[in-house]
């Protein structure tokens, strides 16, 4: 018993190093009531088992217990009914107002949060959009489908995050999960979720963020880094990359042959060029094994369509290849994008 008792206490001193860090003001809220219902909980578990062995030894089948006949029967106690009444109703009690304050706190949103960050979820990736006046100015995207986008944080600062899924129509529940925040919300097609974080001084790093819905087949593949940085460290990426994406992606016609290639859920380039005044044609491969896309030009992101497929409706599966057909476009400044993935596939396509 000896051995057994000091195995289980090294197993249990071993796992508790399994816990993460928690890195937010939020997460160590959550953190701070879970280890209060883990330890009522764990009191409430020995006081019913040592009850229950208490029982088993106290009340065991004797030898000649036939002669002595029953023991005595008790068929009730006013005093231990109302005791296992009481004790339950107020350990309920205590954790119902700790789960209300807790939850006030989590939710709570700040009437101007210096930062808002406009969280996507799609299939199968995430995006992350940085506003200004409800507009996105900086935008950090997945590499691949293999490799997910980065989200920059400050630290010690309110940051006020959106969550949507998809264009708000067309996707699936995702679930956003950062495990060092200790906390979790659903991406829900058709509304959007809010929450808010401050990040704590000191917890500058990398931490791992996923999807933590089962959305379908490449689930597992929703996944994305978050860098937390020293205020100043974040103002001058934030600075830098909204200069930079404020530029805007530039290329220049080479023919009225053009080509562009979907591959993990993403086009291989942002931007397409076409000579204007010139029917063109496009050539457009898509490399997804049994992922249906298609491509779509379009005066603006939402705006009236100008060429490629002949609707949302017209896409096909890869892995294979479509030419289509466009007809001459006046010089200026277009969308492009895929109907099937609109928020994870577009870019901007120039005439002139």
């Amino acid at each position: 018993m000896k051995r057994l008792a000091a195995l289980a206490f090294f197993g249990v001193f071993l796992l508790s190093g399994c816990a993460g860090k928690v890195v937010t003001k939020t997460g160590r809220d959550a953190s701070q009531l879970y280890n209060v219902v883990l330890v009522m909980a764990t009191v409430v578990f020995v006081a019913v088992e040592a009850a229950i062995i208490w029982q088993i030894v106290k009340y065991r089948r004797r030898r000649h217990a036939e002669r002595a006949g029953l023991p005595p029967q008790i068929h009730g106690n006013t005093s231990i009914e109302i005791l296992w009444t009481a004790i339950p109703s107020v350990i309920i009690a205590i954790l119902f107002i700790l789960s209300i304050v807790v939850y006030t706190k989590v939710n709570a949103e700040p009437a101007n949060p210096p930062l808002t960050v406009r969280v996507t979820g799609f299939q199968w990736q995430w995006r992350f959009d940085y506003l200004k006046d409800n507009k996105p100015v900086v935008t950090e995207d997945a590499k691949s489908q293999d490799q997910g986008p980065t989200l920059y944080l400050p630290i010690g600062r309110d940051i006020h995050f959106e969550l949507v899924s998809g264009d708000g129509t067309n996707d699936v529940i995702h679930s956003f999960f950062v495990p060092a925040f200790f906390f979790k919300r659903d991406v829900v097609p058709g509304r959007t979720n809010t929450f808010d974080e401050t990040l704590d001084p000191g917890t500058e790093g990398t931490y791992v963020g996923e999807c933590a819905e089962f959305c379908g087949e490449f689930h597992n593949k929703m996944v994305f880094s978050v860098q937390v940085m020293s205020a100043q460290g974040f103002d001058t990426w934030f600075a830098n990359a909204e200069k930079q994406q404020a530029k805007g992606p530039t290329c220049s016609p080479s023919g009225t042959s053009l080509n562009i290639a979907a591959k993990g859920i993403k086009f291989d380039t942002n931007c397409l060029a076409a000579p204007a005044n010139q029917a063109f044609s496009v050539t457009f491969n898509n490399q997804d094994a049994g992922v249906p896309h298609n491509f779509e030009i379009y005066t603006k992101q939402g705006g009236t369509r100008l060429g490629g497929a002949t609707g949302p409706t017209d896409f096909f599966p890869g892995v294979a290849t479509k030419t289509y057909q466009v007809g001459a476009l006046k010089a200026g400044t277009y969308y492009f994008q895929c109907d099937v993935h609109p928020t994870a596939m577009f870019g901007t396509f120039i005439v002139k």
